[in-house]
């Protein structure tokens, strides 16, 4: 461990919290709940879409789609989300214009293998071609399903009327010519943009935990922060810079 904070908590609370930080810079926030019918977890990426290359619209919300279809580890496509489900669980991620979140929930007595398979998908993705065409396909359809929402249309206009070098600006959502023709047309491939994306932006430096278990032993904690800090890449940490830019308008 590199560091501990003291968690100040209501008086009526039961939960047990800790909160830690590697040394590999990894944030982690562990609660004890003796009470939950469920164990949770979820892992936050300080990137987002605003992080897109300006040629490659919606590739960090790619990311989100392609990191979770297997690992070294684990090299089975649905593997993870298998898991899950299988064992009364539940398992989501989201790309907002600044992070990105993968969570999951599932039954107490299978956290830790959980959190194994969880914590491969960001130390050692393996982004196969095989998945690579058939996610740009997903992305696309949830992109032409989005057309016909009222609220994304108003956030649309919203970005229209955005300065256009603004990353407020930016397409987020990505669809098959931002991520597969019009990389196409330039010889150039969505799997390698993919990977250098992955390689510059997920580092442990600009993630956190939150992890959720029934009466966990935070005496015996190694196992569960053992699977977040398994790999050397991660000794690399983050070293981009990036400023919100406020923009107003009288």
């Amino acid at each position: 461990l590199r560091h501990e904070v003291e968690i100040t908590k209501s008086e009526s609370d039961n939960r047990v919290y800790r909160a830690i930080t590697l040394t590999n810079q990894l944030k982690f926030l562990l609660i004890s709940d003796p009470y939950t019918d469920k164990a949770a977890a979820c892992l936050a990426v300080g990137v987002g879409s605003f992080y897109d290359p300006v040629d490659v619209p919606g590739l960090a919300h790619f990311c989100e789609h392609m990191i979770l279809l297997g690992s070294q580890k684990y090299p089975g496509e649905n593997e993870y989300s298998r898991f899950i489900t299988s064992h009364s669980g539940y398992c989501n991620a989201f790309t907002s214009t600044t992070e990105t979140c993968y969570v999951f929930d599932i039954a107490p007595d299978y956290l830790y293998e959980a959190l194994k398979r969880f914590s491969e998908i960001f130390v050692a993705p393996l982004f196969t071609e095989s998945a690579t065409e058939r996610e740009v396909n997903a992305v696309n359809s949830e992109h032409e399903k989005n057309l016909a929402i009222d609220n994304r249309r108003i956030v649309r206009i919203d970005k229209i009327m955005a300065a256009p070098d603004h990353d407020y600006a930016k397409f987020t959502t990505g669809n098959k010519d931002t991520l597969f023709n019009n990389l196409k047309a330039k010889s150039r491939n969505v799997r390698d943009e993919l990977v250098r994306f992955y390689e510059r932006f997920y580092s442990s430096n600009v993630m956190a935990v939150t992890i959720l278990g029934k009466g966990m032993i935070f005496s015996t904690l190694e196992p569960y922060l053992m699977a977040f800090r398994s790999s050397s890449i991660w000794n690399m940490p983050c070293t981009f810079f990036f400023l919100i830019r406020i923009q107003v308008t009288y």
